[in-house]
């Protein structure tokens, strides 16, 4: 599945301004997301990283085309087109309002979830996912997949045991991250094993973890 347009190194370069700092509104590390617009039309465009741990090729196109693939949906920020003439290809979107962890900080200092970048808020607050880099399909008529790609951070305990990836791997990561969401930040690898493992005190970590703010 192709994006709708191919956009030219030249437009890149102008809707970014040269991919000037001060336009970049995420930096995931894997890639940085900046805040433009093109024929006076506010947009997004992507920038990947050539460092990115994965390696640039299959995570860039995989993304771009997952994110192709899935722009008709409504937590999904639609893909307008993309540039591949550069070493770093770059994926431009529609725009959003703001990034997640920018909207529930605006009143602190410090972001309250800085390690949560890849989903936006469009005008009404309905978030946004804009990265599809790591994402996998299931086979019809399976339960499971094994992982080639090996993943650090936050897993399912039967990820990590048996290195296949499942639906309910999904919903333990969707829970995961509304449990940040009341907390204001990330769990710590002691609280996730008592979350994983412990049924007993997993209210006990629950209380503790959320935040009054919330």
């Amino acid at each position: 599945v192709q994006p709708h347009r191919h956009f030219s190194t030249e437009e890149i370069i102008i809707a970014t301004n040269c991919y000037d700092g001060n336009r970049i509104v995420v930096y995931d590390g894997g890639y940085r997301l900046y805040k433009d617009s093109l024929k006076d039309r506010p947009i997004f465009v992507k920038k990947y990283d050539s460092n990115y741990p994965l390696g640039l090729k299959y995570y860039a196109y995989k993304d771009i085309v997952i994110g192709s693939q899935m722009s008709g949906y409504k937590n999904v920020l639609k893909v307008l087109g993309c540039c591949l003439e550069t070493q770093n290809p770059s994926v431009v979107y529609e725009f959003a309002c703001k990034s997640l962890s920018r909207s529930l900080s605006a009143t602190n200092v410090k972001p309250v979830l800085p390690w949560k970048c890849s989903i936006m808020l469009d005008h009404n607050n309905v978030p946004k996912l804009i990265d599809f880099g790591l994402g996998i399909s299931l086979p019809q008529g399976q339960a499971h997949v094994e992982d080639v790609i090996g993943r650090i951070g936050l897993s399912a305990p039967e990820y990590v045991t048996t290195g296949y990836l499942t639906e309910k791997a999904d919903v333990y990561l969707f829970g995961m991250l509304l449990l940040e969401l009341l907390g204001g930040r990330k769990l710590t690898i002691v609280e996730r094993n008592i979350l994983d493992t412990d049924e007993k005190h997993c209210v006990e970590i629950f209380s503790s973890f959320v935040d009054p703010r919330m």
